[in-house]
């Protein structure tokens, strides 16, 4: 099953996220270390035995293959939106992750895979829904950031006002879908009924209204 992942963020905000200023990037750097910390024998291995056989070598230290885990290198390569190598990919999507997790407004995972996207758009278009208020349309506008997708996955974003009018759509048809399609729609909709609020608390904090970033692996 795949897993959807939606997050309430303006989508300048992500961005920025990609060319931080020193205050974004402070931020940022706290959030990569607190949820991916290195592990305490690895700080003891550089400090003891590369400095032990360091001074012993008659040519540099190659240097040592990056960790199989999200590193503090990854993060500063995503702050400064440098491309990364393919093996490093996976790692930098589970620090952006890690940010949109906290710096967003509210976020829902649903487990989806593209069989159950389908059935679930054909119910929605059953029962009178627009096809430009359809779920897959949530994922169409392109975020436009330097970090590339994983294999298989996607990633977009709908425009706040685009969340209004899902949310208007699937208010009026959401009582006549199917058993199937009603945990999938209900909880869209429910994300969807608090951007007005979190409109609201952005505006009081100086920060753009939420649009709805989402990632789906299916």
């Amino acid at each position: 099953m795949g897993r959807l992942s939606l997050f309430a963020i303006g989508v300048t905000e992500l961005r920025d996220m990609f060319s931080a200023d020193p205050d974004l990037a402070g931020q940022l750097r706290d959030i990569t270390a607190r949820h991916f910390p290195a592990p305490a024998d690895e700080h003891r291995q550089r400090g003891t035995v590369l400095g032990r056989l360091g001074p012993l070598l008659k040519r540099p230290i190659d240097r040592p293959e990056a960790p199989a885990r999200p590193t503090p290198a990854d993060g500063e390569a995503l702050l400064a939106g440098r491309t990364l190598p393919p093996e490093r990919l996976g790692y930098a999507w589970q620090i952006a992750l890690a940010w949109l997790d906290e710096m967003s407004w509210g976020r829902v995972d649903l487990d989806i895979d593209p069989q159950l996207m389908e059935d679930v758009e054909f119910d929605l278009a059953r029962a009178g829904l627009s096809a430009r208020l359809g779920l897959e349309r949530l994922l169409q506008d392109n975020p436009q950031l330097p970090l590339l997708n994983l294999p298989h996955q996607r990633f977009g974003y709908a425009k706040n006002r685009h969340v209004e009018a899902t949310r208007q759509g699937l208010s009026t048809v959401v009582s006549d879908l199917s058993r199937e399609s009603l945990p999938i729609v209900g909880a869209v909709l429910e994300f969807c009924n608090q951007f007005a609020g979190w409109s609201e608390r952005a505006a009081e904090a100086g920060r753009p209204v939420p649009d709805l970033v989402a990632v789906w692996m299916p």
